[in-house]
């Protein structure tokens, strides 16, 4: 009988120990402590697998590239309203060859977060419903190289993913980067386009395409964009932020020729004249980019700005994307971005020989926004009609109507024939 009362004890002590094992270890988790086993992998040791099937979060970075001890914006949620409880982001290389114990620059706590693995993960620290998160990241104070944030979700303890991640963030410090307009000791030639052999290029890899070119589903709300899209994909996409003073506009698009230029317009009104640009042009794996003026219907006459930089260029699968930093505030022929303005984008042949941009004539490829805007606003704009042959963007609406009428004029005018003959 003792016998049996002591197995009964030991075995209930048992029992106690392995039920608190398992609340200490569900509350650390649940608080986001406790986990830094899982830093290398990223996984939750829930006893349960990643989810294969795509993840329905998101995970975006303002800006998309960063200087050393500059702090970027990470955004995670997810575009159907779905709604998590945990999660693990870390900031790792981009490239393939990285050892999972390499982690980069720091995650500021907010609300409902802590750190984790050494200061180099942000968690959870409480298991309550989360909708979305907007977290700061700080760069290291040495250039490290592009990076992605890789992210861990938990929907339930059983349902998470680990396969979430963002678009490459560039390290600026490791690219060459170009400064926008003239060679200041060269000049602009007319005859022969833009001089910039002082300055550098991208070498890029062409690859065979080209692909879709899709919308970003943050438009309007992490940034600005400026876009004409369908349901087949978009003809060109423009986004915009802003950090430390600067604005940065990334546009992209592709054009049935081996060289051509992408150019966005800053205007008063919906017409060619008097209208500040940036653009940026593509020829034989070489990038480049420039500023300009343009008066009425002639040439744009691009000139140097020391204070405006290609950050970013590249031409992938027939799509060229270019990232061009600005001041936000205006001089000379460099508009102030802080101000409304009409946005123009308009794209054509060009070629890049010797350092010169030569930039012809958009013909029917140019398009108005259906409003103003500015630097400041995270719009989400369309375009209207383009302004060809005397056919502006303010006559649009009249014109439909007119068209309008003249049908309804010769509906009549033959039911009328009919009825009389």
């Amino acid at each position: 009988m003792q016998q049996s009362e002591k197995k009964l004890t030991m075995a209930l002590k048992y029992f106690v120990l392995l039920v608190l094992s398992l609340v200490s270890r569900v509350h650390s988790h649940a608080s986001g402590t406790g986990i830094d086993s899982a830093c290398e992998t990223m996984t939750p040791g829930h006893g349960a697998a990643a989810q294969v099937s795509p993840s329905p979060y998101y995970v975006d970075v303002v800006p998309n590239y960063y200087r050393p001890g500059q702090t970027v914006t990470v955004y995670i949620g997810s575009d159907r309203n779905e709604t998590f409880r945990g999660f693990m982001v870390q900031a790792r290389r981009a490239s393939g060859n990285t050892s999972p114990n390499e982690r980069f620059g720091n995650f500021t706590v907010v609300n409902n977060t802590t750190t984790a693995c050494s200061g180099q993960a942000l968690v959870h620290s409480n298991n309550v419903i989360k909708t979305n998160l907007t977290l700061n990241w700080t760069a290291p104070s040495i250039p490290s190289g592009d990076i992605i944030f890789k992210v861990t979700i938990v929907h339930s303890y059983s349902v998470f993913w680990t396969s979430d991640e963002s678009e490459i963030v560039y390290d600026v410090d490791k690219m060459q980067t170009t400064t926008l307009g003239l060679n200041s000791t060269s000049g602009y030639n007319s005859t022969s386009g833009y001089n910039s052999t002082s300055d550098y290029y991208y070498n890029t890899t062409t690859y065979s395409g080209p692909t879709v070119l899709s919308k970003d589903y943050s438009c309007g709300y992490y940034y600005g964009c400026f876009s004409y899209c369908s349901s087949y994909g978009c003809d060109f996409l423009v986004t915009w932020s802003i950090f430390n003073g600067n604005v940065a506009y990334t546009i992209k698009s592709s054009y049935p020729a081996p060289g051509f230029y992408m150019a966005l317009g800053f205007s008063s009104d919906n017409k060619m004249g008097d209208d500040s640009v940036l653009g940026c042009a593509y020829q034989n794996n070489e990038i480049s980019a420039f500023s300009a003026f343009t008066s009425a219907y002639t040439t744009p006459v691009q000139f140097y700005d020391e204070n405006v930089t290609l950050l970013y260029g590249l031409y992938s699968n027939g799509i060229l994307t270019c990232t061009i930093a600005r001041p936000i505030s205006g001089q000379g022929n460099r508009y102030d971005a802080s101000n409304y303005w009409t946005f123009f984008f308009a794209k054509g042949v060009a070629n890049i020989v010797n350092g010169k941009i030569h930039i012809y004539y958009h013909e029917g490829d140019k398009h108005i926004s259906r409003e103003k805007i500015s630097a400041y606003s995270y719009s989400d704009v369309q375009t209207t009609l383009t302004e060809e042959d005397g056919v502006n963007a303010d006559s649009a609406d009249g014109l439909m109507h007119t068209f309008g009428y003249l049908k309804l004029v010769l509906i009549s005018a033959v039911v009328i024939y009919y009825l009389l003959n």
